[in-house]
């Protein structure tokens, strides 16, 4: 059995330096919750981009903000974002490729879209229990 879980950990997100931040605070949080060093390093990276989404789009953490809900699904794809396909020839200068949700969801275990208010919150889970990418029990 485990020990105590560790103080939930928050973090202001107005500046670039939040990124810094959250990802100093991401480690030592997921470690104490028992996960492995290559999974809190993959935690770390999800905490980045939300964190990173946070400053362009304005999302509060707990992942909520005020602009309408959108197609999730579409947006999970690379090169896609709320509205749809990207036009490569668009991309650049425009603070992202399309692919961070793709990469949130591919290191999580649940990504979901919830309605709240006027805007919405995602919702991201990574259990403790989850198989290594690649791991086969044959191997």
């Amino acid at each position: 059995m485990r020990g105590p879980l560790p103080a939930p950990v928050r973090c202001a997100v107005a500046h670039d330096s939040a990124i810094f931040a959250a990802r100093s605070m991401m480690r030592p949080f997921a470690s104490q919750l028992g996960f492995e060093r290559e999974v809190v390093e993959e935690l770390v990276l999800v905490v980045s981009e939300l964190t990173s989404n946070i400053l362009k789009y304005g999302i509060s953490i707990v992942a909520e903000d005020e602009t309408r809900p959108f197609d999730l699904a579409g947006s999970l794809r690379d090169g896609y974002d709320a509205h749809g396909k990207l036009d490569p020839a668009l991309v650049y200068g425009r603070g992202g490729i399309g692919a961070g949700l793709g990469a949130v969801a591919r290191l999580s275990d649940a990504v979901e879209l919830v309605p709240h208010g006027a805007g919405k919150r995602i919702l991201v889970r990574r259990f403790l229990g989850r198989p290594r990418r690649g791991s086969s029990p044959g191997f």
